[in-house]
């Protein structure tokens, strides 16, 4: 009996592109035909703010 190769691990943001739309997932994770454009842009920046205050918060001893 051979044995198996191990299975690539599949990164969560692919699954959440398949449940939202399968085709999005093939373009952004196997052809990787991603594009920026102004919603992303937008989601990009307001993760940005989540990730600083969570990271100035954690400095300064609170719990957001």
């Amino acid at each position: 009996m051979l044995a198996a190769e191990p299975l690539d691990p599949i990164p969560i943001s692919a699954l959440q592109h398949w449940r939202y739309c399968p085709r999005q997932c093939l373009l952004i994770h196997a052809e990787q035909a991603f594009e920026e454009n102004l919603h992303t842009l937008r989601g990009q920046a307001v993760h940005g703010l989540d990730r600083n205050l969570m990271r100035f918060a954690t400095l300064a001893g609170k719990s957001l």
